[in-house]
């Protein structure tokens, strides 16, 4: 054999040793571009080519600002290393838990892409090795999400990048949150006067804007993914963070710092409510019947309630109509001497009735007549019987009255008849003077005429003629 090919041979020897680990590493064949050079000058050690046929990577695709997790860039490739002679080769083996990629390979299955809402970690989402064109929801983060925040006002513009329409994987909940400081020069604590919530679900534009404070002011920009109780702080707030706040929004959006706290200086803080005030009425007296013994009487009793509110950026004191309470109070009184009187009837006034008179017998000594009569008084009079309950007493008296009364013609005729004398009267029949009348009587003595006529004749001689004389007047007086 000559020394050329001689030297052939050995070298075809050598590259044979040096190719048989290299293709069967792995179990897959290997292509003869993936062979290295023989290199007759090395010591041994044979360099790895270069990695022209590794599996491709998957890129960092993202359409409509969905989120894609970028794929495992593929293993390295194996480096062999050994003396030149073909028994002396050796190869070192990839770890075990990074097993080589093999040649020509379909790509790995999709696998969920790992999205990081605050604290919680969400499923990954699925892996893709070319670009996106279905997108079933946007992640609110700092790459899809940006925001404005006005320190002044509170108000606060949210944008959601991507494609119109398109729902958030979890949506988030934001509350603007206006807070006052109570205490003079004081920034704590602070007591929350109103908010503006603004709930993100889709890729757009939202805004919100809480009450207006002009000074003594902080503003506060709260979100949660889970509700909005997460996202609303302590209604008062005793220092920062305390008794509770949410995370804000720029740690999860886009945007500058989204609290901000005026200065204190000049403020006067918030007043205090005054006390309640009470306002009595006067008695207001009901209406009595007769019979009643006691008015009734009411008044009411009202107390208004005051409480401090945040009006046009500023406390003021107003009543709080929802405490406020009016009370009826009742009471008696008995009634009035007035009261009881108008109550009392009417009552008629005295009957009275008289009788006629009633005429006696004749008294012929004193030429009267005696007469009665009787006269019926009925008095009708009210009487309280008590409280103003009132009755009528009715009472009946009667009475008798006389009175005399001169004997008229007939009666003193009948009493004093006259006596003619026989003949006195020429012509008168004898029978006339057949009767004998009753002796008439002197009406100063009582005496009877014919005793005084006897009388006077035996005086007669001693001047009888005065004493008939006299008698004769005074007979003719008493007729008369």
């Amino acid at each position: 054999m000559s020394l050329n090919l001689k030297k052939s041979f050995v070298a075809a020897m050598a590259g044979f040793a040096l190719a048989v680990p290299a293709i069967f590493v792995g179990g897959t064949a290997a292509s003869a571009e993936d062979l290295p050079a023989a290199d007759t000058t090395s010591q041994g050690v044979i360099a790895p080519a270069a990695d022209t046929a590794a599996a491709p990577s998957a890129a960092d695709a993202t359409t409509d600002n969905a989120v894609v997790q970028e794929s495992a860039p593929a293993p390295a490739k194996p480096i062999v290393a050994g003396p030149a002679q073909p028994e002396a080769a050796t190869v070192v083996a990839p770890p075990a838990s990074v097993p080589p990629a093999p040649e020509n390979t379909q790509p790995s299955p999709p696998q969920e892409e790992v999205v990081v809402v605050g604290d919680k970690v969400a499923p990954p989402a699925p892996q893709t090795t070319g670009p996106v064109t279905d997108v079933k929801c946007v992640t609110l983060d700092k790459k899809s999400m940006s925001h404005t925040f006005n320190e002044a006002t509170g108000a606060t513009d949210i944008t959601v990048s991507g494609k119109p329409g398109t729902p958030a994987c979890k949506p988030a909940f934001v509350i603007i949150s206006a807070f006052v400081m109570t205490k003079p020069n004081s920034v704590w604590p602070q007591e929350k006067v109103g908010e503006a919530r603004i709930y993100v679900d889709k890729v757009g534009s939202f805004s919100g804007k809480p009450p207006y404070i002009k000074d003594c002011r902080q503003y506060d920009v709260g979100i949660s993914f889970v509700s909005w109780e997460k996202a609303t702080p302590s209604a008062v707030l005793t220092e920062p963070g305390k008794p509770y706040e949410p995370e804000f929004l720029h740690q999860y959006s886009n945007g500058p710092t989204t609290y901000h706290t005026s200065s204190a200086a000049g403020c006067a803080g918030k007043p205090e409510a005054p006390e309640p005030k009470t306002t009595t009425s006067a008695w207001i007296e009901g209406k009595f019947v007769c019979g009643d013994t006691l008015v009734n009487l009411t008044r009411t009793i009202t107390t208004t309630y005051y409480k401090v509110v945040f009006v046009d950026g500023k406390f003021q004191i107003v009543e709080d109509t929802a405490k406020n309470t009016v009370v009826t109070e009742n009471s008696t009184r008995p009634l009035k001497d007035t009261e009881i009187e108008s109550c009392k009837p009417v009552v008629p006034n005295p009957e009275v009735v008289t009788s006629e008179w009633v005429s006696g017998a004749p008294d012929c000594v004193t030429d009267k007549v005696t007469q009665t009569r009787t006269v019926t008084t009925t008095t009708t009079t009210p009487v309280l019987v008590s409280g103003s309950t009132w009755t009528k007493h009715v009472e009946t008296t009667t009475k008798t009255e006389t009175q005399q009364i001169a004997l008229d013609d007939t009666q003193l005729k009948a009493c004093h008849p006259v006596i003619v004398p026989v003949g006195n009267h020429p012509g008168t029949p004898p029978a006339a003077h057949a009767v004998t009348p009753k002796p008439p009587v002197l009406a100063s003595t009582g005496a009877e005429i014919g005793g005084t006529v006897a009388l006077a004749a035996l005086l007669f001689g001693l001047g009888g003629a005065f004493v008939v004389s006299e008698f004769r007047r005074r007979r003719k007086a008493t007729n008369e």
